[in-house]
């Protein structure tokens, strides 16, 4: 049976690792940690608290040992063992913040030299104590989760769609969608761009890919969703016609993905084709020039 401790911690993961950070009293950066050893190297990190809420807080800091299930999000924890007690050193296991302050306090790693190469997970959970308790409330709390790589474990990626809502469309935006699978037993952070090129090989746009520093885990897959021009997609005439006019794209373009699962990895590249006709602005221009033909006609005439 899963214990209340370990569900909350899910959700926090949910809330911190999955999704981006929403507002709470509580904000611990960076929200996961990323540390990459050989056996016997030693490696540190700062971590900032802050309490973003209206009043005094006291904080209790604990290091936990995170097991990652075969799901998508799934994952408990556990008090960290003997030995691994042995790999960290915390600056300090509690804080007490004013409102709308902040510490920074001090993680390092050392691992055991003799331990296997390969991919550990941790946690630093930070939780505020309950009003006139003595204890720690697990009602409100986040944590830091803590990826540590040791040697150079497998590492593969798979680029399996680069695709787009809208082939041919008459107005921006159009939504890009990128699913890489991590198929190896390291973490994969994506990074890279789609350069947009007209009709002459010109590039017209350069979108940046996973601006938020989305992790997939091993055995994972992950949408990243990329846009091309701004707004919602108005639905009246009027609207469009702006839209057209002030975000102009027209005939075919090309664009073309390059991403880099981790630091110093091959790069995925694909490459879609699009095409843009503003119908509705060509309608009016049309017209406009109709009329102004028909005019100097009736002009000519006179």
């Amino acid at each position: 049976c899963m214990s209340e401790i370990t569900k909350v911690f899910i959700a926090a993961f949910f809330a911190l690792f999955c999704f981006p950070l929403a507002a709470q009293a509580i904000l611990v950066t960076p929200s996961a940690i990323d540390f990459e050893l050989q056996q016997g190297e030693e490696g540190s990190v700062e971590v900032v608290v802050a309490n973003n809420g209206g009043q005094d807080a006291d904080y209790a800091l604990e290091l936990l040992s995170v097991e990652l299930g075969e799901g998508s999000g799934e994952l408990s924890v556990s008090p960290l063992t003997a030995a691994e007690t042995r790999w960290f050193d915390l600056s300090t296991d509690a804080l007490v913040l004013a409102p709308e302050t902040a510490e920074i306090i001090t993680l390092s790693v050392n691992p055991s030299d003799s331990i296997a190469p390969g991919l550990y997970t941790f946690a630093l959970s930070i939780t505020e104590k309950a009003s006139g308790q003595k204890g720690v409330s697990t009602n409100s709390g986040v944590l830091s989760l803590i990826f540590i790589t040791i040697g150079s474990p497998d590492a593969k990626a798979e680029l399996l769609d680069f695709s787009v809502d809208e082939e041919r469309f008459d107005q921006l935006p159009v939504n890009f969608a990128i699913t890489v699978r991590n198929a190896g037993e390291r973490i994969v952070q994506p990074t890279g761009s789609i350069q947009i090129y007209n009709v002459f090989g010109t590039i017209v746009r350069q979108l940046p890919v996973n601006v938020d520093g989305k992790r997939i885990l091993a055995g994972d897959d992950r949408t990243l969703m990329v846009q091309w021009g701004s707004g919602e997609g108005p639905q009246s005439y009027v609207q469009k016609l702006y839209v057209q006019v002030s975000q102009f794209a027209f005939g075919p373009f090309s664009a073309e993905l390059t991403i880099t699962p981790w630091e110093g990895a091959d790069p995925l590249t694909q490459q879609i084709s699009l095409f843009a006709f503003p119908w509705q602005l060509f309608l009016v221009l049309c017209l406009v020039i109709t009329a102004i033909v028909v005019l100097a006609r009736l002009r000519t005439h006179s």
